[in-house]
């Protein structure tokens, strides 16, 4: 990535990398790397996810579970799907206007192809990773509040919101699929919980209770299929 577009992507995502090779990667997709032979965004893709839940989860708290006196995990669960799922990453990523400086191989999917959301909310995350690992927590921090303002907004107005459980069930039976059915033990002190539908797993999760171990795998089984 030459200088000048180097600059007009930090300009964009409103950061200036130290290391540009870092930005250079978190645009490269897998695609592409397998084409031209050079490493992809995939691992700074995994990064930026863990770091996006990890800024999310403090901001809720921060917003949320202290005004409320704690009493609100499942509603910030609920939070945090509706702003880390795909569609608001991808909503966010294209706010940015960083298509042109993609890199992308001849044979990805077009924008037409339900890998669309997929593609680019990995994208942000994996802009993400690399700011994380070139500046540390508080220049990416900056970058999640900023860019996905709206949908942190509108994630704590929401009021009513039912719990992962209900929500998922809710979109398979539109969908015409069974309901989902739970498997929950406890292993050592820690509850985990796997939700299938028809024998296929969808999500799993832990949790200091039963309950919380199920939202979590509804959770991240409703990531996993926004």
């Amino acid at each position: 990535m030459d200088s000048k577009t180097a600059e007009e992507v930090e300009a964009k995502i409103g950061y200036i990398f130290k290391n540009k090779e870092l930005l250079s990667r978190a645009l490269t997709h897998s695609s592409y790397a397998n084409e031209k032979k050079v490493q992809s965004n995939e691992n700074l893709e995994f990064l930026g996810d863990s770091v996006l839940e990890l800024i999310i989860a403090e901001h809720l708290y921060r917003k949320v579970s202290i005004k409320l006196d704690g009493h609100c995990e499942g509603l910030m669960t609920d939070m945090r799907v509706n702003i880390v799922s795909k569609k608001p990453l991808t909503d966010a990523f294209l706010r940015l206007s960083l298509d042109s400086y993609l890199k992308i191989g001849k044979g990805l999917a077009s924008k037409e192809d339900h890998t669309f959301e997929k593609t680019l909310s990995s994208f942000y995350e994996a802009i993400l990773g690399a700011i994380y690992l070139d500046g540390g927590l508080r220049p990416a921090k900056k970058f999640v509040l900023s860019t996905l303002k709206p949908e942190i907004k509108g994630a704590i107005k929401l009021k009513n919101a039912s719990s992962s459980k209900n929500r998922l069930q809710e979109y398979l039976q539109k969908q015409g699929r069974d309901v989902p059915v739970y498997k929950t033990s406890l292993i050592g002190k820690e509850f985990i919980s796997e939700v299938y539908v028809n024998g296929t797993l969808l999500g799993s999760g832990n949790g200091r209770s039963k309950k919380q171990a199920e939202l979590r795998a509804a959770e991240s089984a409703l990531k996993e299929i926004h």
